[in-house]
C-alpha cells in the first residue's frame, strides 16, 4: 500500500511539472536563462544628445557599483555616467569641413559692398564629437 501511495504521488508531482511546463511554454516563457547587456557593446547601443532610454545595467567609467544605470548616450560624457565601454564603441567623431571656396566678386560694383565665401560639411559630428566650425565668411569690400 505505502509503494502504491507514493507511485500515485510521484505521478501527481510528474503531472503538476508537465502541466507547468506547458504553462510556460504556452505562454511565451523560457527555461533558458537569458542576460541582460552589460556595455554599449553588447547593446549595440550609442545614442546623440541626452536619450534616458539609452541604458545598461553595467559597470560605468567612475567605477562606481556595477549594476548600476550606465549610459551610451553622448550626454554621458557631460553626467560623468557613461559605461566603460563607451569611448571605445561610441567614439566620437569631430565635424569636418572641406576646403574653404573662392571669395566672390564684390557685390556692389560701385562703393562698399560684400564678398562671401563657403566651405561645406564633408562629416558630421558623432556621440559627442566638436561641432562644425563656421560654414560662411563676409568681408567688406569696395567696388
Amino acid at each position: 500500500m505505502a509503494l502504491a501511495l507514493s507511485n500515485l504521488t510521484l505521478r501527481n508531482i510528474i503531472a503538476v511539472v508537465m502541466m507547468m511546463m506547458m504553462l510556460f511554454e504556452c505562454e511565451g516563457y523560457s527555461t533558458e536563462r537569458r542576460t541582460s547587456p552589460r556595455s554599449c557593446g553588447e547593446a549595440e547601443m550609442c545614442c546623440q544628445g541626452q536619450n534616458n532610454t539609452c541604458f545598461v545595467f553595467g559597470q560605468r567609467v567612475d567605477r562606481s557599483e556595477d549594476s548600476k544605470r550606465c549610459y551610451c548616450d553622448s550626454n554621458c560624457l557631460i553626467m560623468g555616467d557613461c559605461c566603460m565601454d563607451y569611448h571605445h564603441i561610441c567614439k566620437s567623431t569631430d565635424c569636418q569641413v572641406g576646403d574653404w571656396a573662392e571669395w566672390t566678386t564684390c557685390d556692389n560694383p560701385c562703393g562698399y559692398g560684400t564678398r562671401k565665401r563657403k566651405r561645406d560639411v564633408t562629416k558630421y559630428p558623432d556621440n559627442g564629437g566638436h561641432n562644425c566650425p563656421e560654414l560662411k565668411q563676409r568681408r567688406a569690400c569696395v567696388g
